[in-house]
């Protein structure tokens, strides 16, 4: 009994994961200071036997007095990359069943690929309100849409990445 607990304790870093605040970084030119949160998986879907996938991952960043959403979508091996432009929407979907929708602030386009796999991956910048973080904040995320130029990026949330997207408001709330 007292392996199996050792066993445990010594791998429970490696699958266990908890948002973090990262190191913030300073614009040489104005002094600027920057928070970020650790980039974090809302939603992963993949097929093996066709090695096609998508994953939705978010962070937050802090800096000069505005706090800014980024959503970073991925796809591998699909015939349509996402990319998303400015004046697009996302929509979170709350477990009370409100919806909340954001603006998309930055065109984004980035597409890469190789021999063996493409893969795509695009960023969307939403500017967040002090409203819409108590929003966000007040209960569990279940759904998310995302309009790409590739059509809408739907994402079922899960519990678990639920509540880490919660947690990364916490860690900006004093930025």
């Amino acid at each position: 009994m007292k392996k199996l607990i050792l066993i445990i304790v010594l791998f429970l870093p490696f699958i266990a994961s908890a948002q973090k605040l990262q190191k913030p970084t300073i614009d040489k030119l104005t002094g600027d200071t920057t928070w970020t949160t650790s980039r974090e998986k809302l939603f992963m879907h993949g097929n093996y036997l066709t090695g096609q996938g998508e994953v939705a991952l978010c962070f937050l960043r802090a800096a000069k007095g505005s706090k800014d959403l980024i959503i970073n979508l991925q796809v591998v091996n699909k015939s349509n990359f996402p990319s998303m432009l400015t004046g697009s929407k996302a929509y979170f979907k709350l477990a009370d069943n409100s919806t909340i929708p954001l603006t998309c602030a930055a065109n984004d386009y980035h597409i890469s690929g190789s021999d063996l796999a493409v893969a795509g991956s695009a960023y969307g910048l939403y500017t967040l309100t002090a409203n819409d973080i108590a929003k966000l904040t007040s209960s569990d995320l279940t759904f998310l849409r995302v309009e790409t130029t590739s059509g809408n990026f739907d994402c079922d949330i899960k519990p678990k990445n639920a509540e880490m997207f919660k947690k990364q408001f916490a860690l900006i709330a004093g930025h």
